[in-house]
């Protein structure tokens, strides 16, 4: 494509006469091949317009920046084309060059800081099951249908903006009706999904989490808000304190509202009652009734139902079809996935890494009645927020038996460090926990303790398959230690 027609809406200075064909634009300088355009962008650790050397020596036939100083110095030697903020204006170029995919398609976004992963899982299925063809973009795979989209992706649970719209591109040549999508604070804060049309907008909840990027809960709130201004309907759970703010402030876009308390939400979850073998409630709306029956005991994931449920609704499926349409058992990778040999204690593997989840998470383990005692082994992420770690290490205490301390990608941290902030939220007098700094030992000593009749849950990582340990990634998965040393 050329170049001088991707910029049609974009305001930037140039000294070239004529602007080139471009094969591609990308932003890692490691990806250029002879034809692209590379794009400098500043990042938390890194700044782009270091790696235009790199970048004109693979190829590159032109440069989009924002500084300066590295304008005059490569103007003699390439195209250079500056504008005021490359961040902001690169969702302009990648939908351009994509032709604006998520116009072509029904777009439905999911955001919050729990939850995103199931609901968007469970509504593929559903989808699937209605049959209808949708595309899943998320934390654990991109696919359309049943088929994974090779199409590597550089950041977690939302693809940068370049790889979003060669997804949604691909999607549409895949012909999927739907394309069910996690949309994170940090996707919206950071401009990755400015430009795209989504149909509807889901807000799930919210709680402390990414103050390493965000500051303060009204800047997290306000990333997370910024998706219902780019949505034409909303579907919020309105007993979700940030809920209740979001519905406020939508105005006269149409919201459709879900949730538990009574008389509070379009849809409704009432006669909720949880059994050892999961969970059973009846939804209501505008006078229809159904019956939902659930796998797993979990409030939050009466939550997930509903909120699935709702995105069926105003899509216009039937209350009666969506919930017929419900997979029997609702399982996603890592989370609350059950592990279970004969005369050994039952493993729970969950992605929980945040003090809501992780109380939510041994508060329904508790509640299911189904073991004699809780074993939790958990950790804390290094280089994040650092003010959630005496507080997952008192909601542990408080809702385990016995809680083991470990790792969980300590990063550039000291690892024993991490531990010991988590272990400032506990009493120690208790003698009700340990701290084991290598995992997989951790989850070993966890399950040779704990007896047939208990339960350990394993939470942090859920579907991950690796620990990030200084500047080294190495391959690690919880499943994989249970599955060994479970005997």
């Amino acid at each position: 494509m050329n170049l001088a027609k991707i910029l049609e809406n974009v305001s930037y200075q140039t000294k070239s006469e004529e602007l080139p064909e471009i094969r591609k634009i990308t932003i890692d300088s490691r990806k250029v091949e002879q034809g692209d355009l590379f794009v400098a962008v500043r990042g938390r650790k890194e700044d782009g317009h270091r790696y235009i050397p790199e970048a004109l020596q693979r190829g590159a036939v032109a440069v989009l920046l924002d500084s300066p100083k590295y304008r005059e110095r490569y103007a003699t030697q390439t195209t250079v084309i500056y504008v005021r903020d490359t961040r902001k204006i690169l969702p302009k170029l990648a939908t351009s060059f994509y032709r604006n995919p998520s116009r072509e398609i029904e777009l439905i976004g999911v955001t919050g800081t729990n939850g995103k992963t199931s609901v968007t899982t469970i509504a593929h299925k559903t989808f699937q099951n209605l049959g209808l063809k949708s595309a899943l973009i998320g934390t654990i795979q991109n696919s359309v249908a049943d088929k994974r989209i090779d199409i590597e992706t550089t950041t977690a649970t939302t693809p940068d903006c370049l790889e979003l719209n060669e997804i949604l591109r691909y999607c549409c040549q895949e012909e999927a009706e739907s394309v069910l999508m996690e949309v994170s604070s940090i996707a919206m804060k950071n401009h990755r999904c400015d430009m795209l049309d989504f149909d509807i907008g889901v807000f799930l909840n919210l709680s402390r989490e990414h103050m390493e990027d965000h500051g303060t809960m009204a800047d997290y709130f306000a990333s997370k808000k910024k998706l219902f201004s780019r949505t034409k309907k909303a579907i919020i759970n309105s007993d979700d304190e940030y809920g209740k703010k979001l519905i406020a402030g939508c105005g006269s876009q149409p919201v459709f509202t879900f949730g538990i308390w009574k008389g509070q939400a379009d849809l409704m979850a009432e006669k909720i009652q949880y059994s050892p073998e999961g969970a059973s409630f009846e939804v209501t709306f505008k006078g229809e009734r159904e019956t939902v029956k659930i796998s797993i005991p979990c409030e939050f994931e009466v939550y997930n139902v509903l909120a699935v449920l709702a995105i069926c609704l105003v899509k216009g499926i039937s209350l009666s079809d969506a919930v017929h349409a419900l997979p029997r058992k609702l399982h996603v990778a890592g989370r609350y996935e059950m592990i279970k040999k004969q005369d050994t204690p039952t493993v729970i593997i969950d992605y929980a890494h945040t003090p809501d989840a992780l109380e939510k998470l041994l508060f329904a383990v508790r509640k299911s009645g189904r073991y004699q005692n809780i074993f939790t082994v958990f950790g804390c992420g290094g280089d994040r927020d650092f003010s959630k770690r005496s507080s997952m290490g008192r909601i542990s205490q408080q809702f385990s038996d016995f809680s083991v301390v470990t790792s969980d990608n300590p990063r550039t941290e000291e690892p024993m460090q991490i531990i010991k902030d988590i272990e400032g939220g506990m009493i120690k007098d208790r003698n009700n926990f340990i701290s084991i700094v290598d995992r997989g030992d951790a989850i070993r000593y966890a399950l040779h303790r704990a007896q047939p009749q208990d339960v350990v849950v394993i939470a942090g990582k859920g579907h991950e398959t690796y620990q990030i340990i200084g500047n080294q990634t190495i391959h690690f998965s919880d499943k994989e230690m249970v599955l060994r040393y479970l005997v």
